[in-house]
């Protein structure tokens, strides 16, 4: 697969600041005019949904808005979007196969997600794989990230480079301060063995599957004692309200995936396969971005405006207790994870 242009702007959370430091980025550019489009299109409007899991105030809201308009206005309306929220397509597993079947979608997933698809890019949502928060960045310049993406697109997935989510902690009534703490709780594990496996190990193996909207009312009602979301998944979910403690346990750096189908990719002209890419890569730094500073805001706000108590971990023990992770995955290739640490520059 050719690799994506990288961007580096730096782009910030404000709406005006948003859109102002993009036009730098060279995104007010248009394809073609509006009768060579028609042309291209045989004069049809292309329409495509933007599958969002999340709602519009969510901090990756910004970069869907920002794909919409853009894929609308660089082609003067012939790709026409529209976003859906809060899941409103299906869950993430329904998308992914919605999108390997050719449906004209964009959605976005969590990375490890997609090792259903190609189980090597599992080890990216590992326990502790990465030494710094943004070893993601890393991975994306890598060659091995390029064979991820290759592989992919063999599987009918057009996907672009990770996205910075945040990292991942624990939600609950209790102070946590290590895994012997967390043992025989009842902890949401979303439906995806990576995510399973390390909440089974951080629990001593009482990890308990819940779709990703029922985390409030499984807290409320009791069903489960515990979540693991990223910061801002825990404030869009609003977990905050029948949560008293996060343990930042940090077991998993989550990155997000936009991908598209294949199908749909190659059935445009190249004009448009230019505009997907620029528009996708751009909106991925918005994401990221957004995501970083809202990191930051989410976890005052926990503290200083709804009381939450933030409690620091016992880190080495939790990289001991997750260590099992690494052996539950025989599908792997061989010496991945020495691959993966070398492709971030990594001794071994």
């Amino acid at each position: 697969m050719k690799k994506h242009t990288k961007r580096f702007c730096t782009l910030g959370l404000a709406t005006v600041m948003l859109f102002s430091a993009l036009t730098g980025c060279g995104s007010n550019a248009k394809v073609e005019s509006t009768d060579e489009n028609s042309e291209k299109s045989g004069g049809k409007t292309i329409s495509i949904k933007l599958a969002s899991m999340n709602g519009e105030d969510h901090a990756s809201g910004n970069a869907w808005r920002y794909i919409k308009d853009e894929l609308e206005s660089r082609t003067d309306g012939t790709l026409k979007c529209e976003i859906y929220w809060n899941g409103a397509l299906g869950a993430d597993m329904d998308n992914i196969e919605q999108v390997q079947n050719g449906a004209p979608m964009i959605a976005c997933a969590g990375s490890p997600l997609l090792g259903d698809l190609v189980p090597d890019i599992s080890i990216v949502g590992a326990p502790y794989i990465y030494d710094d928060l943004y070893d993601y960045e890393k991975l994306n310049a890598s060659e091995w990230w390029d064979s991820i993406q290759a592989t992919l697109s063999e599987q009918g997935m057009h996907a672009y480079d990770m996205m910075y989510c945040g990292p991942r902690v624990v939600c609950s009534n209790k102070t946590i301060k290590s895994p012997a703490d967390m043992q025989g709780m009842k902890l949401r594990a979303p439906s995806s063995p990576m995510y399973w496996e390390i909440c089974q190990a951080m629990t001593g193996g009482s990890a308990t599957t819940l779709s990703f909207s029922e985390q409030y009312n499984g807290l409320q009602q009791k069903v489960v004692d515990a979540c693991e979301p990223s910061y801002p998944d825990l404030y869009d979910c609003k977990l905050y309200e029948v949560t008293s403690h996060v343990a930042e346990t940090n077991h998993m750096i989550l990155t997000s995936i936009y991908y598209t189908s294949e199908e749909l990719y190659n059935s445009l002209p190249d004009e448009y396969k230019a505009v997907f890419d620029q528009v996708l890569t751009e909106a991925g730094v918005i994401y990221s971005d957004d995501n970083k500073a809202l990191n930051d805001e989410v976890k005052d706000k926990l503290t200083n405006e709804f009381g939450i108590q933030i409690d620091e971990v016992d880190l080495d023990a939790f990289k001991e207790a997750t260590e099992v992770v690494y052996t539950k995955f025989p599908e792997w290739s061989d010496g991945l994870r020495e691959t993966v640490r070398t492709a971030m520059g990594y001794e071994n």
